[in-house]
């Protein structure tokens, strides 16, 4: 993978964070909704997502930051681009990101070295047309992570 692109701007990420090594690179596991990002592209990438954001009004509820006044679902949140070497770039939509459970739609990013070892998770929540985030992991999110099927790399 080379780059990140949220709404068809590049998140500003240095681009050995994406260098293929023994302990790191990119893989696309077209199973799963789920997404695991290295440190240093955690924060500018959720950073870039929460800037597309601003235009909503936002409010803290239980811990978690909520936009509220969402008419859909697919008006909130914007396109992801996950651009790879030659030209390659996998586009994905709200709708194809975010995944019902219940009464909830969510997406999970996690930021560590591997599936097993998530620090931190930015959940988005909708109920109710409100969508939320919180860090760190909370036990409502460990429930919506056992409902995934994960593969390992």
């Amino acid at each position: 993978m080379q780059s990140i692109a949220v709404n068809g701007k590049i998140v500003l990420i240095d681009t050995n964070v994406f260098a293929s090594s023994r302990d790191r690179g990119a893989a696309v596991d077209s199973g799963t909704t789920l997404v695991v990002l290295a440190e240093e592209a955690y924060d500018p990438f959720v950073n870039a997502i929460t800037a597309e954001l601003s235009s909503v009004q936002s409010l803290t509820y239980q811990g978690f930051q909520c936009f509220s006044g969402i008419s859909s679902v697919v008006e909130l949140f914007p396109p992801i681009s996950f651009n790879f070497e030659g030209g390659a770039s996998l586009t994905v939509r709200a709708q194809d990101y975010l995944r019902p459970i219940d009464t909830l739609f969510t997406i999970e990013i996690l930021m560590g070295s591997s599936i097993l070892e998530p620090w931190l998770t930015w959940v988005f929540s909708f109920f109710n047309c409100h969508a939320c985030f919180k860090l760190p992991i909370s036990p409502a999110l460990i429930q919506c992570l056992h409902t995934y099927r994960f593969s390992t790399y």
